[in-house]
């Protein structure tokens, strides 16, 4: 938005430079049509530049409470180690991997169940890794979208500015 803005104020300002007469030559009812347009753009920019504020700063917000209920809840050990224990309670472990401990451990349970317990918490670990890269992708994703957006309404203000400008100089 800045960036615009200042593009449009360069190109007056060296418009102005070129011809330093021009509202000299300008009768009063263009002076004051130049002077409301200017007014009007200046009032539309300065809304837009409001809403973007508003928009960002309730994006933030959002953000902040997400952040904040995410920090309430368990941290991340204790859940796998309640789903492992919910496994072996239920009976529902993974046979071919218990059948592969208790082999190694030469029949000794105690030990087979405790390296179930360690391999278990690697591979849900795992899990929980591959599925935040997936949500972080699809974040980068959606903010990708977001700049595209923002980038879109600033190319219809500076259009709408153009137009303006050029429906100025039409009626001269």
């Amino acid at each position: 938005m800045k960036t615009i803005l200042f593009i449009i104020l360069v190109i007056g300002g060296v418009f102005l430079i070129y011809n330093p007469d021009y509202f000299n030559n300008m009768h009063e009812r263009q002076i004051e049509a130049f002077v409301g347009g200017s007014i009007n753009g200046a009032a539309l920019g300065l809304f837009a530049a409001i809403a973007a504020a508003i928009y960002f700063f309730i994006r933030r917000m959002i953000k902040k409470g997400k952040d904040k209920y995410q920090n309430i809840n368990t941290p991340v050990e204790d859940v796998i180690f309640s789903r492992i224990t919910e496994e072996i309670k239920t009976k529902n472990i993974n046979e071919a991997l218990m059948t592969k401990l208790v082999m190694q451990a030469k029949g000794n349970l105690d030990k087979a169940e405790a390296e179930y317990i360690r391999v278990r918490k690697i591979e849900i670990t795992e899990e929980i890794k591959k599925q935040n890269q997936r949500e972080l992708e699809l974040k980068k994703k959606k903010n990708k979208s977001d700049g595209c957006l923002l980038g879109l309404i600033q190319i219809m203000i500076f259009g709408l500015i153009v137009f303006g400008i050029v429906l100025f100089f039409a009626n001269r």
